[in-house]
């Protein structure tokens, strides 16, 4: 249901993208990782489930919701999500984050920040293109 409301609020403010909502069997997953769309949403479990269709992608910006999901360091969803290429990254939450959050670089705001030294190395700019797009969900 939360994927559904988060392609609502995409299809309102830019319609006409394409919006594919990765759920269902692994068979089903498989399908819409083909597709070719604008914006991909996903939740946090599937990073362990559909990894390598993850990383088989160059995503232009990687949006995580809740991010509180990713805190910690030691985690396998948090290791892997680093692990997924990108150029940006948002990480979103309406919860108190503790400062010991760090991007890949190791710097707490480099994800949303300017950073010289966080890969990405640029805050978000610019339109997103299509298919570059990868929202991360966390039902709680």
């Amino acid at each position: 249901v939360l994927k559904q409301q988060w392609a609502s609020e995409v299809r309102k403010f830019l319609p006409g993208k394409k919006i594919i909502v990765i759920e269902g069997t692994k068979a089903e997953r498989n399908k819409l990782w083909q597709q070719q769309g604008d914006y991909y949403i996903v939740n946090y479990e599937l990073i362990l489930r559909d990894f390598e269709q993850m990383i088989s992608y160059q995503w232009k910006y990687i949006i995580a919701d809740e991010c509180t999901k990713i805190t910690n360091p030691r985690a396998k969803q948090s290791r892997l999500i680093k692990k997924i290429p990108s150029r940006y990254r948002v990480a979103m939450s309406g919860t108190l984050i503790s400062n010991k959050v760090r991007c890949s670089c190791g710097n707490p705001t480099a994800c949303v920040k300017n950073c010289a030294t966080c890969p990405a190395g640029e805050r978000l700019q610019s339109t997103p293109e299509s298919g570059d797009i990868l929202f991360l969900w966390f039902k709680l």
